[in-house]
This record gives structure tokens, sequence and C-alpha cells, in this order.
């Protein structure tokens, strides 16, 4: 789940976009060894899941624009 607001500025010469997501991973499954005399040296088992969240803010800007050149500036936080 994301959300995100973009805004341009200046003729969108600068460019700013915030975005908050929050993912959950469920069902991770992970091979865990067992004992050799089982006839098998690993069985795949659930081990739980994930939880990724955050924000993350970008910033770009057109510092020149001109017919035969463009100078642009990205940054992410």
């Amino acid at each position: 789940k994301n959300i995100a607001l973009e805004v341009g500025l200046i003729k969108n010469r600068i460019n700013i976009v915030a975005e908050v997501y929050r993912t959950v991973t469920r069902d991770l499954l992970f091979n865990r060894p067992v004992a050799l005399n089982s006839g098998y040296s690993t069985f795949a088992t659930n081990i739980g899941y994930i939880l990724n969240e955050g924000v993350e803010l970008s910033i770009s800007a057109d510092v020149v624009k001109s017919k035969g050149f463009n100078w642009n500036i990205n940054g992410n936080v």
C-alpha cells in the first residue's frame, strides 16, 4: 500500500514527491535442515512475515533549461 503526493512548481521546473509505503509479506518459506536418516536433507517451513514501511522524499529541479542544453538535479531521501 502506497500513498504519494506530487507537486510541480515554477512551470514544473521544480518537482517534489512525498511517498508513504507499507508492505507486509506473509508465508515466507525457509529450507530447514533435518536429520539425514529421514532420507531428506531439508524441508520447507513457514517462518513468518516481514513488515516494510517508511517515507520517501524526492526532489528534482531543472537548473538550466534551454533549447540546446538541460541541467537537471535530483535528490532522494
